[in-house]
Formats: C-alpha cells, sequence, structure tokens
C-alpha cells in the first residue's frame, strides 16, 4: 500500500512575486534578458521556447493594462529593484519582440550555409584539410591540369617574392585548401581578379581572369575528371575534354541551372575564362585532383597501376603528411598578406575619397 501525498505547501508571497518577475523575464538586467543557469549557449529550441514565454507575458501585460489600470509595478526580490509598466511601455516591449522574430531570419540563412569542414583543423585532415593528389590515375609522370599549374604558375607574396619550399605540391600532394589558397595568391600574383583594364580591382574581386598559364593547364590539358551540377559526385573524363570545355559546356549562360528563383537565367554566372566568378576555381580544382577513395578506385580499375597507386594512397596517409600541413601553413601566411595588403588599399582609397569630397563641399561652400 502507498503511503499517502504530503500536502502542498503554500507558496509566500515573496515566492510568488519572484515567479511572476521571471516569468515576464523582467529583471536587474531589463526585459528580455534570460540566460541558461547552466551556462551553455542558447539552442534554437531555446530561442523558440523563449519567444512563447515572452509573448504569453506581453499578452497577460496586455490584459491587465486594460480599462482603469494605467500602470503596473515590478520588483526584482533579490536585486531590490523596483520599476513600473504603463502602456507606453508595453507599446515599446511589443515591438522589441518584434525585432525579436525578425533576427529569427538569421537562423534560416545559416541553416543553409553549408557546414563542410566546420570546425575541421588543418592537422586533421579531415573536410577541406583532406589530403588530395594532383598526378595522373594511373600513377604516372603524365602531365594533369594541376601538375602543369604547379610547374609553370608564378606565386608570390604581395611583394613579389616567390613562394618557396612547396616540394610536396610540385610532386602533387597537397591539402584541398592549400589549393582554394593557392589559386586567390596567384589570381593576386599575376594581376587577374576583375575586368582587364580595369584599376580598381577592389569592385571586381567576386571576378577572375584566364591567362596563359591558366590556358595550358586548363584550357589544353584534358581535365581528370566530368563534374555535372545535375549529378552528385564525379566521374573519370573518358576524352580529351578539358577543364574549360567541360565547364563552358556545363555553364553555357543558357541551361536552366544557371536561372534564379524568378526563373530568370543569368549570364552574369556562366562559365567564360575571359571572365568568371572566383567561385569557380573551386570546380576547376574539384575536376583535377583525386582523393585516397578515387585512387583506391582507380587501382581496381587498372589492376597494373595498382602498386604505384597503393605508393601515392600510403603517402597521401602518412608519408607526405606532415609535408602537406608544412607547405599549407607557408600558402595560407602569403593568402593573409595578400588580403591585408587590399584592405589597407581599400581604407586609402576610401581616405582619399573622403578628402576629396570633403574639399569638394568646402570649395562649393566658398
Amino acid at each position: 500500500m502507498s503511503s499517502p501525498r504530503s500536502p502542498r505547501v503554500p507558496k509566500t508571497d515573496a515566492q510568488k512575486s519572484a515567479e511572476h518577475d521571471e516569468f515576464f523575464f523582467v529583471g536587474a538586467q531589463g526585459p528580455f534578458t534570460a540566460v541558461r543557469s547552466d551556462g551553455k549557449k542558447y539552442q534554437f529550441s531555446d530561442v523558440l521556447a523563449r519567444l512563447v514565454l515572452v509573448l504569453k507575458a506581453l499578452n497577460k501585460l496586455s490584459n491587465k493594462l486594460r480599462g482603469t489600470t494605467k500602470e503596473l509595478e515590478f520588483t526584482d526580490q533579490k536585486a531590490g529593484i523596483k520599476w513600473k509598466v504603463d502602456r507606453r511601455a508595453l507599446t515599446a516591449l511589443y515591438a522589441a519582440y518584434a525585432a525579436e522574430i525578425k533576427r529569427l531570419n538569421g537562423f534560416y540563412k545559416a541553416a543553409k550555409k553549408g557546414r563542410r569542414g566546420a570546425g575541421a583543423v588543418p592537422s586533421s585532415y579531415k573536410g577541406i584539410y583532406s589530403p588530395a593528389y594532383a598526378g595522373a590515375l594511373d600513377g604516372s609522370n603524365t602531365d594533369t591540369p594541376l601538375r602543369v599549374f604547379f610547374r609553370i604558375g608564378r606565386f608570390a607574396n604581395h611583394t613579389g617574392v616567390q613562394i618557396q619550399g612547396l616540394d610536396a605540391l610540385q610532386a602533387g600532394f597537397f591539402l584541398r585548401n592549400t589549393l582554394t589558397l593557392l589559386f586567390y595568391v596567384y589570381a593576386n600574383t599575376n594581376g587577374l581578379l576583375g575586368r582587364a583594364g580595369e584599376t580598381d580591382l577592389a569592385k571586381n574581386a567576386a571576378y577572375t581572369r584566364s591567362d596563359a598559364v591558366m590556358n595550358q593547364a586548363f584550357g589544353a590539358t584534358p581535365a581528370l575528371y566530368v563534374k555535372t551540377p545535375d549529378v552528385k559526385g564525379k566521374t573519370v573524363n573518358a576524352s580529351t575534354a578539358s577543364t574549360y570545355a567541360i565547364l563552358s559546356r556545363n555553364y553555357d549562360g543558357v541551361s536552366a541551372r544557371l536561372a534564379n528563383k524568378s526563373g530568370v537565367i543569368s549570364t552574369d554566372k556562366r562559365f567564360d575564362a575571359a571572365y568568371f566568378k572566383t567561385w569557380y576555381f573551386q570546380n576547376i580544382g574539384g575536376m583535377n585532383y583525386s582523393n585516397v577513395t578515387d585512387l583506391e578506385n582507380a587501382a581496381l580499375r587498372n589492376p597494373p597501376a595498382a602498386g604505384a597507386l597503393t605508393l601515392i594512397v600510403g603517402a597521401l596517409n602518412d608519408g607526405y603528411r606532415a609535408n602537406m600541413l608544412a607547405e599549407h601553413e607557408i600558402v595560407k601566411g602569403v593568402s593573409a598578406q595578400w588580403k591585408a595588403s587590399k584592405v589597407g588599399l581599400q581604407k586609402q582609397k576610401a581616405q582619399i575619397k573622403a578628402a576629396q569630397k570633403k574639399a569638394a563641399k568646402r570649395a562649393g561652400a566658398v
């Protein structure tokens, strides 16, 4: 037989007042300042629960401020603070709540962003820092687009000094993010950002052009893989089509895949080696390097090359890793220098423009 339930202890007036204030999110910090007691960051579910609670509180406040009641008084028992809320303050609270609702759009935008490589570090060798190989799929020294690019391309820092110590890269071994940074360094080193003849490249940093080196590497050398936007993954390029030829076919400015939400086709996003968006560097790179799985599959397709490809896989998994990591840091440093120099140049231009505008204003006032 179960023991009888103990009688419920009635709450004191102080407890009721404290719970009331907590419910309305009114405390020493002001409204809408609830903090999780466990110190953890708010999750989206916490935000929604909080907004529901605040809405209920605002509705209760609204009901209580009807008729002859023009003002309510609240007390923070812990801080010993008292303050009053009138109808004008309630209107301001509703406006603050509306602003909180609008901020939910930030969660939506964040949810749409890719999470590849999020939280990864170069030494993890995962995600965007996973090892890659630029050589041929038979393990030979045959020229491939990236090998040509690495061999004849000029990569320098913002003062024009050529980058040294990229031996693993020259052998075809690198971390994926190294290649992303290297494309950026190359475009800056060789003045390829923006349209030809433009002087203010800061306005067109999202665009780049191809030069003779890139034309030879990606316009005249057969690509390793074919990557189609509508199909997940990539397949081995069985033809002699170059990277540029494949991209021009996939992103021709006519295909519906370049249409916006209204169905209007964007010719600005088409691929044209003479002038294209810098995010095409990801496509160019992805079609011309192999990861461990790609090489293992190549060994299965071509047994005579299995021995050479097994050695390459071993280098990606262990032998060249320290070298690839060290070279990633070298290229990362040079890329950061280029970015810093660009920011400094933009600030300088902005200051000159502001000074000219101020001088013109003064001249007009005279």
